[in-house]
């Protein structure tokens, strides 16, 4: 296996980058640690099997496993957390919690330290991202900066310490700190070029559009996020052209331009099946048909609309659903077709009430369904509960409160 692939297996960036030459017994060391990262991967089907036969509410007694206090489990935890972020945000916050745990008790004396702190930096990266994704932004912070402490000894881990910021970058772009995040963006940057790391260098490209696109800058958003579509074919990574093409699009439809935009929609829906990301097709799905029926456009909004339903229904994402139905409720208020609305509210409640959702999401459409029924200001009422269900994300114990 070459150093490129064992770097990419055990997420631990080479850590021989010293200055000077290292000595005899140092290349030893970190030899013996490499063999050690190697061997641990088998971990990682420890973990995931652990994950799937216990509980969620008791993962954190996890970290009390032996078995599970290596690098092997940590690496497939973090592959588990990025996985789980867009279907399961609470799973993806749970185990990077678990992660944190785990990352921080490890053994004394087991890996060198340089490699210690390489381990735990990531796991609280990951813990970083869990909690930002929830809306949780000033405990990410926290997170973040605990993993920049984490390297800050260390001299030879410039990669992964531009890993970490961009994290926080993105963090810091949520909480309004635009300025701080630009600079670590450019910082960032510099750095995956020198390290020849085109796919995060493409990723700091994506952050500055996403900067300008959340401070409401469209034009500067469109013109960092265009020139990415073909950055990213030509390096081949078709992983991220969904995302680039998604967020043209939302620049676009922003600019009034929804004929291109839909073109970019469209592309980005054909990536990400692609690619197998069948949630992420399902979410641009939903762009598709709210950028449509914002302007009017039912007919064409509905299939769309329909479509990312489904698929979020048949993967047990029914948070999603609730979401996605709810603007299939306000296409058919829109287009005049009440009835048709009420049924998609009876239909929406009969099919997620015995999933995990919860009380509150239910009450919401249920509020939804008898607003459509008595013809009492239906659409203003279907729209609340969307708002709702959308901020539910960041807030899963909101109660449910009808408009006055």
């Amino acid at each position: 296996m070459s150093g490129e692939q064992r770097k990419k297996e055990t997420n631990v960036v080479s850590f021989a980058r010293a200055e000077r030459k290292p000595d005899a017994s140092r290349i030893a060391e970190f030899s013996a640690a490499a063999r050690k990262l190697l061997r641990e991967r088998s971990s990682g089907d420890v973990v995931s099997r652990l994950l799937r036969e216990t509980p969620r509410d008791e993962w954190p007694r996890l970290a009390e496993n032996e078995e599970l206090r290596n690098s092997g489990a940590l690496d497939r935890l973090s592959r588990d957390v990025a996985a789980a972020l867009e279907k399961d945000p609470t799973d993806a916050l749970a185990m990077s919690s678990l992660a944190t745990s785990i990352a921080e008790t490890l053994p004394a004396g087991e890996y060198p330290p340089i490699v210690v702190a390489q381990l735990r930096a990531h796991a609280w990266k990951d813990r970083a991202q869990a909690l930002s994704y929830v809306g949780r932004d000033a405990e990410a912070l926290e997170a973040i900066e605990r993993a920049e402490s984490l390297l800050e000894p260390f001299a030879a881990v410039s990669h992964d310490r531009a890993i970490v910021r961009l994290v926080k970058a993105i963090v810091l772009q949520h909480l309004k700190e635009w300025d701080a995040s630009l600079a670590l963006l450019v910082e960032c940057r510099r750095v995956f070029a020198d390290h020849k790391d085109a796919k995060r260098t493409l990723h700091c490209g994506m952050a500055e559009g996403g900067l300008h696109f959340r401070k409401g800058d469209y034009k500067k958003a469109y013109n960092s996020y265009a020139p990415l579509v073909e950055i990213a074919r030509d390096g081949q990574f078709t992983d991220s052209l969904g995302s680039i093409h998604n967020n043209v699009g939302l620049c676009l439809t922003e600019l009034g331009d929804l004929s291109a935009a839909t073109i970019h929609f469209s592309e980005a829906v054909r990536y990400f099946n692609d690619s197998g990301r069948r949630m992420e097709a399902a979410r641009t799905e939903v762009s598709i048909g709210f950028h449509l029926l914002r302007r009017n456009n039912v007919d064409l909004a509905l299939p769309h609309l329909t479509a990312a339903r489904d698929a979020f229904l048949g993967n047990d994402m029914p948070e999603e659903a609730s979401i996605c139905g709810t603007l299939m409720m306000e296409a058919m208020l829109v287009g005049g077709h009440d009835r048709k609305a009420r049924i998609i509210a009876r239909e929406l409640s009969t099919q997620l009430g015995t999933s995990r959702i919860s009380r509150q999401a239910l009450d919401a459409i249920a509020y939804a369904e008898n607003a459509i029924e008595a013809h009492d200001d239906a659409l203003a009422a279907v729209r609340h509960v969307h708002a709702f269900l959308e901020s539910l994300r960041a807030d899963p114990e909101r109660a449910f409160v009808a408009p006055r």
